[in-house]
């Protein structure tokens, strides 16, 4: 069968759909005779993170800030803040489940 190897994938990299090429192990030219479109593959922003768009266009995936949790996703769907409740907080960046939300001093849970 086949088999991939991608190595690791920083949390910085640029979420979207990247193309994947084939290329016989060893090879060092860049011809492009000897490459074979394989498919597409999509970077999505890991849990903890939120896509953000900056002035100049540029998209990454951003440490959700304290008081918000992140469920990590791609464009358009779940790579957003979402608040935590009312009088709750994080503890920290990269919260990345509701679940990582608490009561601030002096609050009780509903």
């Amino acid at each position: 069968g086949l088999a991939f190897a991608f190595g690791n994938v920083s949390s910085q990299g640029v979420p979207g759909y990247y193309r994947m090429c084939w290329r016989p192990n060893g090879r060092q030219d860049d011809s492009a005779n000897f490459y074979a479109y394989v498919g597409l593959i999509s970077f999505a922003c890991p849990a903890g993170t939120y896509e953000s768009t900056d002035a100049a266009g540029i998209v990454s995936c951003i440490s959700c800030t304290r008081g918000y949790y992140c469920l990590g996703g791609s464009s358009g769907t779940s790579a957003v803040k979402t608040a935590c409740a009312t009088s709750s907080t994080t503890s920290g960046r990269g919260a990345a489940a509701a679940s990582d939300c608490f009561c601030n001093k002096g609050y009780v849970p509903n």
